[in-house]
């Protein structure tokens, strides 16, 4: 009994010392991104000044109409006030046409009262995505992201014979004035291989 209670002690320490060393949440909550990643043939590098979060949130918008879904992996800036949250990584099937899926998107989730819902240049979009369309859009979600974040900016991006994907800006008012560039700065860290 003694050197069982021994064995499963080391075994604890091992444990910590496992997660000490490595990111073992990251590791364990990315798995879903990166298989998601690989069906849809994407590429992906995190951005500088960011770090990865415990992933797989559930989130409700709050504004009637579909939830956001499921945010299967994240990222969080060194002060904590900037989230970027990956879903909608989907290939889709047969008979499936990404570019007009997320167009319908943006027709149905934009928040076009308070905000511009816009397509980027087709240049731009093969630059930065390697995608045939990407834009951005401002959902009205009453209900904030984990209860901290009131703010978002939505990046979609679709390319044909591959899929679509959406990466969301979570933020406060206080990060108001330099989201934008925020978003071109780590533009690119997702995008379509060819």
């Amino acid at each position: 009994m003694i050197k069982l209670q021994a064995h499963f002690k080391l075994l604890f320490i091992f444990f910590v010392l496992q997660c000490l060393t490595k990111n073992v949440t990251a590791q364990k909550y990315d798995r879903v991104f990166k298989w998601s990643i690989k069906r849809t043939n994407l590429s992906f590098k995190v951005p500088k000044g960011f770090r990865e979060l415990d992933s797989i949130t559930i989130v409700k918008c709050g504004d009637d109409k579909f939830p956001v879904g499921t945010v299967i992996y994240s990222l969080v800036n060194k002060d904590s006030s900037i989230v970027i949250a990956f879903n909608n990584l989907s290939s889709g099937a047969t008979g499936y046409d990404p570019i007009q899926n997320v167009r319908l998107i943006k027709k149905n989730f934009a928040d076009t009262i308070n905000h511009t819902a816009f397509f980027y240049p087709k240049e731009y979009s093969i630059k930065k995505f390697n995608a045939d369309i990407a834009g951005e859009f401002t959902r009205n979600c009453p209900n904030p992201f984990i209860q901290k974040y009131h703010k978002n900016r939505f990046i979609f991006l679709a390319k044909a014979g591959y899929g679509e994907a959406s990466i969301i800006y979570y933020y406060n008012e206080n990060r108001e004035k330099d989201i934008h560039k925020i978003i071109k700065q780590t533009a690119g860290m997702l995008k379509f291989k060819n």
